[in-house]
């Protein structure tokens, strides 16, 4: 893998090659080479806005996960005062029904 390259473009690049063993080569020059070169570059950039289009949405499942996170602590919390709240009624019940006896 070349400096600054990933595994995903230095597999783009062979297969361009394979594709395209006179540019490899060096026999192909001028005219016959841009529309080639275009053909590389056109994966590059689609790969490159995959990759972008993947960070976003790892972004965006990062925040509804943490959106998600806090929505299911504040309802524990509220489960949890609700629960103390039933506590001290049913401890007041209790109390209530061993002193009339």
């Amino acid at each position: 893998m070349g400096k600054h390259r990933t595994a995903q473009q230095d597999a783009i690049f062979i297969a361009f090659m394979e594709r395209h063993p006179m540019i490899a080569i060096n026999y192909l020059k001028g005219d016959k080479l841009v529309p080639m070169l275009m053909d590389i570059a056109k994966e590059l950039q689609d790969m490159n806005r995959q990759t972008r289009l993947n960070a976003q949405r790892t972004e965006a499942n990062t925040d509804a996960l943490l959106a998600l996170g806090t929505q299911i602590s504040d309802l524990m919390q509220q489960q949890l005062k609700e629960r103390k709240r039933l506590n001290a009624v049913m401890e007041k019940f209790v109390h209530k029904m061993e002193t009339t006896d």
